[in-house]
């Protein structure tokens, strides 16, 4: 397994991981240098906990399969790649975690109160969990989209309606929508999301356990 994680390390999920925290504390900066809370960079900046959980789905759609395929063919056995590709999804999450944390932090560090953060570090289990329900969701359709090449086109459209939903759920957890119209505590939706990725990384492990490397 260990083995798996350095393979995959060598590759793109923790740059892209570390890139959605790097744009979000980037778009901080300049929105401080050019004192535009109304431009792109504070929209990114106030967007950035739902994108990296988006960005990472999107990339484990695209190379989840080809990532295993190469793995396979180089002798890792599919329970070390299935234990480790997991290993790895979580290890991305806390990267996404940690960076974000920061940029929740830098209004206060640097004395802009006019700059409102995008969450409250409350808020970090329930990024935690939908940045790593994300990327479960996006690696089960990447093995399902392998069997007939147009379910990748229905892939991406499923996965783009469910992190939208995902997205509008965060928001509205975030403002305190949910709890004060609903009753619905954000604990609620982070055991949820959590329970979604174990089901979705249970699934990916049932065409992983069959698949032929080709």
């Amino acid at each position: 397994m260990r083995r798996t994680i350095r393979f995959l390390a060598r590759y793109d999920p923790l740059a892209t991981a570390a890139m959605t925290g790097i744009f979000a504390i980037g778009g901080f900066l300049i929105t401080l240098l050019t004192r535009n809370a109304e431009g792109v960079f504070y929209r990114y900046y106030q967007m950035s906990p739902a994108l990296g959980g988006f960005c990472l789905a999107v990339f484990a759609l695209a190379t989840g399969c080809y990532y295993a395929n190469t793995a396979l063919s180089m002798g890792a056995t599919r329970r070390n790649y299935f234990w480790g590709s997991q290993a790895v999804k979580v290890l991305c999450t806390l990267v996404v975690i940690v960076l974000l944390s920061l940029a929740v932090l830098l209004p206060d560090l640097c004395r802009a109160p006019w700059i409102e953060p995008p969450m409250s570090l409350r808020s970090l289990p329930l990024i935690f969990a939908f940045t790593l329900f994300a990327q479960e969701l996006g690696g089960f359709l990447s093995f399902l989209a392998s069997r007939r090449r147009w379910l990748l086109v229905l892939s991406l459209l499923v996965l783009i309606a469910l992190l939208t939903a995902g997205t509008m759920l965060f928001l509205l957890a975030r403002d305190d929508v949910l709890h004060l119209a609903f009753g619905i505590w954000d604990g609620w939706l982070v055991l949820a999301l959590l329970a979604g990725a174990v089901l979705f990384a249970g699934l990916s492990w049932l065409p992983l356990a069959k698949y032929t490397v080709q």
